[in-house]
């Protein structure tokens, strides 16, 4: 633009190309032409249109450094990390050719304040910086990644957001790259809940639809507490959520035993099968089982193991000690003798008598 183009009255307009001023480059200011063609009146106005242009050239060269974050590009990487692990989130930009990143921002989405900062501009080393509130000190940027890397440190779920870096270069334009963090929950526990089968036995829909549709429990108890040596006792077995009702089987010691009977209360889909036992004190510390088998599911099967506690009066015996021979005994010498109880529960007293 010459001087001698601009028009002897009325408004004068400049428009200033973003991209055509660098704050870096001289200003060829010997381009501009001055001749005795324009009046010294112009002179002023002139100078006032070359200062405005030159202000609003550093202004949009420095606008270059702020770029769209209104959408994702296309392309965003997607990173998933299990819960409490770490992650590394990508700066997937192609840096420009002869330029070196000067600062790099991360943001969350399209936000305008960011969280964590990478100043490499000349200092004395690289400065960082990562807001508390967001990552604490959870966060660090790797520049020497390809590419380059913010890690982050026992990722929480607050971490699951869609993150947005940025990268200015020392002399060309600002350039950002879009990364997803997705964060997979493992299951914290697993519950069995026991739900009754609407469908009655006998009933036109008593069917299973399917494999694995048996929501049941087996549960041993005796009707009568201790189980006492010398008495007769019924343990009762009871299976609920079977449909249709179970096959019920009882164990003692590894072998089947026969239960004295089995009933069915149709109404509440429950299942109970009762044990007769002669209690003796050899029963105590043996093991039942019951066992409840689906009748058409060959590998749904349940069971519930039962430790039994028999009370029994004490057996005492009373012995020489083992060291003494009973053939070889003198007067004056110390003689030991051993007491063995064997009851349950244990005596919590035990009394010597002598010539009674």
């Amino acid at each position: 633009m010459r001087l001698r183009d601009l028009p002897h009255s009325g408004c004068v307009g400049v428009r200033v190309r973003p991209k055509s001023v660098s704050l870096t480059s001289p200003l060829h200011l010997g381009k501009i032409i001055m001749t005795s063609e324009v009046s010294r009146s112009w002179w002023p106005r002139a100078l006032h249109l070359l200062v405005s242009g030159l202000l609003l050239s550093a202004h949009t060269s420095t606008a270059a450094y702020t770029v769209d974050a209104s959408e994702p590009e296309l392309e965003t990487s997607q990173v998933e990390v299990v819960l409490g692990y770490n992650a590394s989130l990508p700066c997937a930009i192609h840096p420009p050719p002869n330029d070196a990143p000067a600062l790099t921002l991360w943001y969350i989405g399209s936000g305008e304040a960011p969280v964590y900062s990478y100043d490499q501009r000349p200092t004395s080393r690289p400065n960082r910086w990562s807001e508390t509130r967001v990552f604490g000190e959870r966060a660090s940027y790797l520049p020497l990644e390809h590419p380059p890397v913010l890690h982050l440190t026992n990722v929480t779920t607050q971490d699951a957001q869609l993150y947005r870096c940025r990268v200015d270069y020392h002399t060309s334009n600002s350039r950002q790259a879009w990364v997803r963090l997705s964060v997979i929950v493992p299951p914290t526990h697993i519950e069995v809940v026991s739900r009754m089968s609407p469908v009655e036995v006998g009933q036109i829909n008593d069917v299973v639809s399917g494999p694995g549709r048996w929501s049941s429990n087996v549960t041993i108890e005796p009707e009568e507490k201790p189980l006492v040596a010398g008495r007769r006792a019924n343990l009762d077995c009871t299976v609920i959520g079977s449909n249709p009702p179970p096959q019920v089987t009882w164990y003692q010691q590894g072998q089947e035993v026969e239960p004295l009977r089995t009933e069915v209360q149709v109404g509440d889909n429950i299942t109970v099968s009762v044990l007769l036992l002669d209690v003796t004190r050899e029963h105590h510390g043996r093991q039942l089982v019951c066992r409840a088998q689906h009748p058409t599911l060959s590998d749904a099967t349940l069971e519930d193991i039962y430790t039994l506690d028999v009370s029994f009066k004490p057996n005492v015996s009373l012995r020489l000690g083992r060291a003494l021979n009973p053939a070889d005994l003198q007067e004056g010498n110390d003689i030991f003798f051993d007491c063995s109880v064997d009851a349950n529960p244990p005596p919590y007293k035990i009394r010597w008598l002598h010539q009674l």
